[in-house]
């Protein structure tokens, strides 16, 4: 964090607690997407400098706002349980209504209409939508469990397209990236080819505060915009939306420190585009040097293995921090590269044989044959590690997470 940003941050906190916003839920809800952990450091800062009290800041810490919205995940019984990888932030059931009332002022109700990122958007429209609706969506996982419970209006496409891609018809879409430049543009890219001209397009985007130098990052993104042609900016919507905190990102901010939580604390700004020109755009493809990731899932806990060659001198699951929750949801963390198996509860592990592990842990769910079995793991000492005791272990943090997550959703 720079000190310009920290200042900044000091500055809308302290204008909030001169209008009484004082409960930490009220306060994170009110500041333009400023992290909960940022904010509660600030806080201190404010005490340590004697601007706040100690008096106020236990007012705040314990005045945490959880009774105004309930907590739990809106979406459990209809999608799989988030995971910090798939940048799975879904809205919150209200933002959506108003996400689908947006909509239907645009265009109406009959228009054909493409999501890129939105499944749970995609379950909100079953009941009102009457034209045509294409879920574009990464995570397979997601539409195998959305297929169940949307009309025959609806299609869908595993990811986006790359290239400059032809065919546009969609009156309306709605685009809702993962929080980097580079994935923000190319949504904006794919959602500029998909639009018909005359229709609109709906970005979500990160407020001010989310980080240092979001404001400049959304300008060049309009500016590029602007350069390529055919959008024109109509208006910004600013924390329009709220999304439902993630068991991931609930878990990662209690290692941060935060000490009361808010389910809806995180909103999202709007940007409107107007299509005025049928040129098209090249949308980029994603970076060729991120690691890939296979899954495998249990009731109440996903896990993920990176794909790579195993080194069999580190079989264990080595811890890359301390209580093995990475205190942050940001893929900007540099102790992520040390990553290589990853759960749904932001537990992170070093581990030399990712795909080994994979593979004895398939056999433990009964799959058949094993994922990229390695006959090292049977034949070895190391491999009969691998099947007992580091197996082992890991089962132990999937059955607690299964436990953390139910948790989670009864609270």
């Amino acid at each position: 964090m720079t000190t310009a940003f920290n200042a900044w941050v000091t500055a809308e906190i302290r204008k909030r607690f001169r209008r009484s916003i004082v409960g930490f839920g009220d306060l994170v809800r009110d500041l333009p997407g400023i992290l909960p952990s940022v904010t509660l450091h600030a806080i201190r800062r404010l005490v340590s400098n004697h601007i706040l009290t100690d008096a106020d800041y236990q007012e705040c810490i314990h005045d945490s706002g959880f009774a105004k919205t309930r907590w739990s995940d809106p979406w459990k019984y209809m999608l799989p349980i988030p995971h910090m990888l798939d940048a799975e932030w879904r809205f919150m059931p209200e933002s959506n209504r108003i996400i689908v009332d947006l909509a239907t002022d645009l265009v109406g109700v009959h228009e054909a209409i493409t999501l890129l990122g939105c499944p749970t958007t995609a379950l909100a429209l079953t009941d009102r939508w009457r034209g045509a609706v294409t879920l574009v969506e990464s995570n397979e996982l997601v539409l195998e469990h959305i297929r169940r419970y949307v009309p025959t209006n609806f299609a869908f496409q595993q990811g986006i397209s790359t290239g400059r891609v032809s065919g546009a018809g969609a009156g309306l879409v709605i685009a809702d990236p993962p929080w980097y430049s580079a994935e923000i543009l190319r949504f904006l890219s794919a959602a500029a080819n998909m639009c018909r001209v005359g229709g609109y397009v709906l970005l979500f985007v990160p407020p001010i505060g989310t980080r240092p130098g979001v404001r400049s990052e959304i300008d060049a993104l309009v500016d590029e915009a602007d350069r390529r042609g055919s959008l024109r900016l109509m208006s910004p919507l600013q924390g329009k939306v709220r999304y439902a905190t993630p068991f991931f990102e609930y878990n990662a901010m209690r290692a941060a420190g935060v000490p009361c939580i808010p389910c809806d604390w995180r909103a999202g700004d709007v940007l409107i585009f107007q299509k005025e020109s049928g040129s098209s755009w090249e949308v980029p493809g994603q970076s060729s040097g991120e690691t890939k990731w296979v899954e495998i899932g249990w009731p109440g806990s996903r896990v993920k293995f990176a794909v790579r060659s195993n080194d069999w001198r580190r079989p264990g699951l080595g811890s890359v921090v301390t209580g093995d929750v990475l205190p942050t949801v940001s893929r900007r963390d540099p102790r992520v590269e040390q990553v290589s198996v990853w759960t749904s509860g932001n537990r992170v592990f070093d581990c030399g044989v990712p795909m080994a592990l994979a593979a004895a842990m398939m056999v433990d769910r009964g799959a058949g044959q094993p994922l990229l079995r390695d006959p090292a793991i049977v034949s070895t000492t190391i491999g009969q590690t691998v099947e007992g005791g580091v197996k082992a272990e890991l089962l132990d943090v999937v059955a607690h997470e299964a436990r953390e997550w139910d948790d989670y959703n009864h609270k």
